[in-house]
């Protein structure tokens, strides 16, 4: 009687997995062009020629370049739905300090975007950074990489964002030929900027969906009940009729 019971149970519970995995793939695969929160959003870059004008390839197009940070030798990022402070060193080496270089003494900001999304040809958001420059000990004239960063996100995309400049901030002492880019980012939920993302249980690692934490509720209710059902039939039943069976002979 007891193997019957635990069967019973045990084919309750392959149930509930059984049918609560097909409602989480789906979830997975259909939200797999979102981002989630850690996720990172890489920026891209607009080349620039000497007098300051963009590069554009032979159909017309801006040609892009995704600028590496020394500390990681990863693209400079910010990450979805994470408020933190970054800071990205670029070498002289690279390119893109040249581009600097270029945006700062033709005074024009540089032309960077982002994909809203992670899908392989996703829309792209327009970010301008405006760079500029100090002076420094001997008239030498220093990118300043001091800027602040805003990005608003809703339901795993990236809807808009803005960096800009802060005037008269103390740039760290570094070695020449190196630029570092030291900004906080914020992140607001929706289109408004009124309630940080962190405020907002949408993006918490813990999150669990609607429907999926009702689908949850009805299985667990259902194995509660073939799990209850079974131990009432297969063993609290038997036993009282057995009982009540013994009491019927003994009095007679």
């Amino acid at each position: 009687m007891l193997a019957k019971v635990t069967s019973t149970v045990v084919a309750a519970a392959l149930l509930l997995g059984a049918v609560s995995m097909p409602f989480a793939s789906a979830q997975t695969t259909s939200d797999a062009h979102l981002y989630k929160k850690g996720d990172a959003v890489v920026f891209q870059c607009a080349k620039l020629k000497d007098d300051g004008s963009y590069v554009r390839d032979d159909f017309g197009q801006l040609v892009w370049d995704s600028p590496v940070c020394s500390e990681n030798s990863r693209p400079f990022a910010v990450h979805y739905s994470n408020d933190e402070t970054h800071t990205c060193t670029i070498p002289s080496s690279h390119p893109f300090f040249h581009q600097l270089q270029i945006a700062v003494n033709k005074d024009v900001p540089v032309q960077c975007r982002v994909p809203s999304t992670k899908d392989v040809n996703p829309q792209y958001l327009p970010v301008f950074i405006h760079f500029h420059g100090v002076k420094s000990s001997g008239d030498v004239l220093r990118i300043s990489g001091a800027v602040n960063a805003l990005f608003h996100g809703e339901k795993g995309s990236v809807i808009a964002g803005a960096m800009y400049s802060i005037l008269n901030k103390k740039l760290p002492v570094t070695v020449p030929g190196v630029t570092t880019i030291s900004f906080t980012s914020r992140w607001y939920d929706g289109h408004a900027p009124r309630r940080p993302m962190t405020k907002n249980p949408e993006h918490h690692d813990d999150q669990i969906t609607p429907v999926l934490l009702v689908v949850y509720c009805f299985l667990s209710g259902l194995v509660v009940y073939i799990a209850g059902r079974a131990y009432t039939e297969g063993f609290v039943i038997p036993k009282l009729k057995e009982e009540l069976s013994g009491n019927n002979i003994r009095a007679y």
